[in-house]
């Protein structure tokens, strides 16, 4: 699944959907963009604000470590008996040796991290998250907000931001 597949439609009007499209054009405000320069937490909480977070960590070869952070607190809100696969899910992808999208954390986050997959619980990644969410939140959301794709924003010239709806499958009742 996707980062954007993630992304909610709640927090503003989506001026032009298709049903049953797979994307859906939605203004981002300048209000709205403005608001990502409170702070990194804002800027995740707002979809849009962190679909172009992703887009910037992605030219900067770093979006595993949203993708990391994203699906720790995904952890967090599945149900009980789902804990243990996702646990280890998340070490194959980002911590394993061989992962496919390795995230590059410090030795005590990796050896905590590394014990809690033994005995996995919603909270055996917070350490690493931590880590990781601190490395955003001093290093790239600074960058980002000096950014060109940032100021775009903030200026008007980029008003709509293409977000992935995933398409849900028709219903049909009494077949």
């Amino acid at each position: 699944m996707s980062l954007s597949a993630k992304c909610s439609v709640r927090n503003g009007g989506i001026t032009d959907y298709e049903v049953g499209s797979v994307t859906a054009w939605k203004e981002v405000s300048a209000r709205r963009v403005k608001r990502w320069a409170f702070s990194l937490q804002e800027l995740l909480r707002d979809p849009a604000g962190k679909e172009q977070f992703y887009k910037f960590l992605d030219k900067e070869f770093s979006a595993e470590n949203l993708k990391f952070y994203d699906a720790v607190q995904e952890l967090k809100q599945i149900h009980a008996t789902e804990v243990g696969e996702k646990v280890q899910d998340i070490w194959n992808e980002f911590l394993r040796t061989d992962a496919n999208t390795p995230v590059n954390i410090d030795s005590k986050s990796y050896d905590l991290a590394k014990r809690n997959v033994e005995h996995p619980d919603r909270w055996a990644f917070d350490a690493a998250a931590s880590h990781l969410y601190l490395l955003m939140k001093n290093d790239s959301y600074a960058r980002y907000l000096r950014s060109e794709l940032y100021k775009e924003y903030l200026n008007g010239t980029k008003k709509k931001s293409k977000l992935f709806i995933p398409k849900l499958p028709s219903l049909s009742i009494g077949s």
